[in-house]
């Protein structure tokens, strides 16, 4: 599982050339990116050796992560401290 914690200035890169290198890698069955400037993910989970989903959430969502057995809650995600 990649998290990824996108900002402005690598966006892109982050979603277009990095996305497709974790594609690339077997061992990967889920990536996360997160944008907390407007609290939203994307969430591309792996479901066959070369099929992916693709879900980009445009409001609030927890994150499921089936091969961890776990949701991590939206609020979680994009706390303050």
């Amino acid at each position: 599982m990649i998290f990824e914690v996108l900002s402005g200035s690598t966006a892109k890169i982050d979603q277009g050339s990095k996305l497709a290198e974790y594609r690339e890698l077997a061992s990967i069955d889920t990536i996360v990116f997160a944008d907390p400037e407007n609290e939203l993910t994307r969430v591309v989970q792996r479901l066959g050796p070369t099929t992916w989903r693709d879900d980009m959430f445009a409001q609030p969502h927890d994150v499921a992560l089936p091969s961890l057995d776990l949701v991590i809650p939206h609020t979680e995600i994009f706390a303050r401290d």
